[in-house]
């Protein structure tokens, strides 16, 4: 439901990275004026809602509206049944249960949901758990650690946000003495683990209808499950705010059952006497006196909780949503801020260096890019895979190099299909495995030029005529007097908004730049007016504190951005989110 941009020229200059196209929806003014009558809501987000193709008020409604009567029956996911047996027998019979996550925040706080769910009815004694070391593990159940769980006295090991290919692990499991249930939203390989139960969205044939679970997702519907059974009977609101953190931070999509988790999440993450996350909101400076919302969790929460996993040890996340106490909370929150802070300026040391490297080395001239360096540290390759494709549009692949090993992580324009593409050049990988967008990967450092040689014939022979441009998608072309707080103020209605459920965004064409342009935030952040008719409009375009020179005051310029209310000192006034100016004179990189 989209039409071609009919905004300014894709000759002009548009961002700060490679030029992007505008693609805007197709707007119905008359079924957006019905549905605004309807519902008795502004008309500019059933504007918006209908150019996203929601034609119908009932629609609209629930979308606006979501609760937790739209979440799937648990028990339509394949295996289900089992698992609840299982778990069941294992509370009766007095049996240790291992749980066994992973090092994200996804995989930590489905780890802290299985083991707060359980500990309802198992004594802690008789809980263990195992979280893998990025460095010495790698992702995944290592058989090091189902021998550890078995020397612990476990017989039922439960995974979270792992072990849908875990063959090898499972098997030895088994061997130990152990039955396994799986809880994972990951592909599954060419076959399924033995497992007593595999709980997985995307296996084939898995009967659910919702594949976009993440990890803690999937874990929180054997929970539910338990609950519905009457094995657990803890309202299971009260483990939402686990779910609310895994989901944002894994991004997954906003949609379906998500939308309601989500949405009912941050409520009970705003409203929660937890000492850690009470913890973590001073750490963080978020104002007790407002709700917790999707970006807080995205910006501030979820990077401390990853920073655990990424340079120091995951158990120390999962320990700060455990704890009782608010001496430890807040003394595991502090640690988490300064490894998130050393995460920071390792990243950005890292992506400069990739960034030298692809300009010295000539990668920016090929279809992809692919850099490596022998010391890079693992755990934020991805962050910098990711900042490389939003600098030069194309698939972007950052390894760290040691013992003639190199192993990292891939990022890719939507689109483009990761996983075929490694496929293609499976002759020079040891492992892989991730998503369409994002992916890991192993191969030895020997294997790096055959790697880069594949990755670009893949592209060549898929696009001939070069890899099509970024596209912003963009709901409605708006006139800054269209942009009224009681507006705006409804776009909130929106919320959780991230990946498959996006902010709103508008462009505004002609804008006339007011007199106040500056970089701010250390000179990393670009901040300006534009006429607002009434007033001016304030615009916020978060890391390109750099392109102040080129925004002159009194120029005319189009913009696209989200639109938002700035809560600052008591004030509340709109604000636009730049994603894309266009009449700039920008260089490329």
């Amino acid at each position: 439901m989209v039409s071609p941009s009919k905004g300014p020229s894709n000759g002009d200059r548009v961002m700060n990275g490679p030029i992007r196209q505008w693609r805007y929806a197709s707007e119905d003014i008359g079924l957006a004026d019905r549905i605004s009558r309807e519902l008795e809501i502004p008309v500019l987000i059933s504007r918006l809602l209908v150019a996203r193709g929601m034609r119908d008020a009932a629609v609209v409604h629930d979308y606006l509206h979501p609760d937790l009567r739209q979440l799937h029956d648990p028990f339509l996911m394949d295996g289900m049944k089992a698992a609840v047996n299982r778990v069941k027998e294992a509370i009766e019979g007095n049996e240790v249960v291992g749980v066994h996550g992973d090092y994200d925040t996804d995989g930590i706080t489905a780890t802290a949901l299985m083991l707060t769910a359980l500990g309802e009815m198992i004594p802690r004694e008789k809980m263990i758990y195992k979280l893998p070391s990025r460095y010495d593990e790698g992702y995944g159940i290592s058989e090091d650690a189902v021998r550890a769980l078995a020397q612990g006295g476990a017989t039922l090991l439960i995974s979270v946000d792992c072990g849908v290919q875990a063959m090898d692990a499972v098997d030895l499991a088994r061997t130990l003495g152990m039955d396994v249930i799986v809880t994972d939203h990951h592909e599954m390989g060419t076959e399924l683990p033995k497992a007593l139960s595999v709980l997985d969205p995307k296996v084939k044939g898995s009967g659910y209808p919702f594949k976009g679970l993440s990890g803690v997702g999937v874990a929180f519907k054997l929970v539910h499950a338990l609950n519905l059974s009457d094995v657990l009977t803890r309202d299971i609101r009260d483990h939402l705010h686990l779910v609310a953190l895994g989901t944002i931070a894994d991004i997954v999509p906003l949609t379906d059952e998500n939308r309601p988790l989500v949405r009912e999440g941050l409520e009970v993450l705003s409203a929660t006497d937890s000492p850690g996350i009470l913890a973590l909101r001073r750490e963080t400076g978020l104002d007790p006196g407002r709700g917790i919302s999707s970006t807080d969790v995205s910006h501030r929460l979820a990077p401390r909780l990853n920073a655990a996993g990424r340079l120091g040890n995951p158990e120390m996340a999962l320990e700060l949503l455990l704890t009782g106490d608010r001496v430890d909370a807040d003394v595991f929150s502090r640690e988490l801020s300064t490894l998130n802070f050393r995460r920071q300026a390792i990243a950005a040391r890292v992506m400069e260096e990739a960034l030298e490297m692809a300009r010295s080395t000539g990668a920016l001239t090929r279809s992809s890019i692919v850099v490596a360096k022998e010391g890079w540290n693992p755990g934020v390759l991805g962050i910098t895979a990711s900042r490389m494709l939003e600098e030069t549009g194309k698939p972007s692949v950052v390894l760290t190099t040691e013992g003639g090993t190199a192993r990292g992580s891939a990022r890719a324009p939507s689109g483009f299909d990761l996983l075929a593409a490694l496929e293609h050049c499976k002759g020079s990988l040891d492992r892989w495995g991730g998503h369409d967008r994002a992916a890991g990967l192993t191969m030895g450092a020997a294997s790096i030029a055959s790697f880069k040689d594949g990755l670009d014939a893949y592209i060549s022979e898929r696009y001939p005529d070069g890899l099509p441009p970024p596209v912003i998608e963009i709901d409605l072309d708006l006139a800054p007097s269209e942009l009224g707080i009681r507006s705006i103020v409804s776009l909130e209605l929106m919320q959780p908004t991230g990946f498959g459920n996006p902010a709103s965004s508008i462009s505004i064409r002609d804008a006339l730049v007011g007199p106040r342009v500056q970089a701010v935030g250390g000179g990393k952040h670009l901040k300006f007016d534009i006429d607002g008719g009434d007033g001016h409009i304030n615009c916020i375009w978060f890391n390109s504190g750099h392109l102040a020179r080129n925004v002159l005051p009194g120029s005319t310029i189009s913009i696209c951005g989200s639109p938002d209310i700035n809560r600052w000192g008591g004030n509340d006034e709109v604000q636009i989110r730049i994603m894309d100016i266009k009449g700039l004179d920008i260089r490329p990189i």
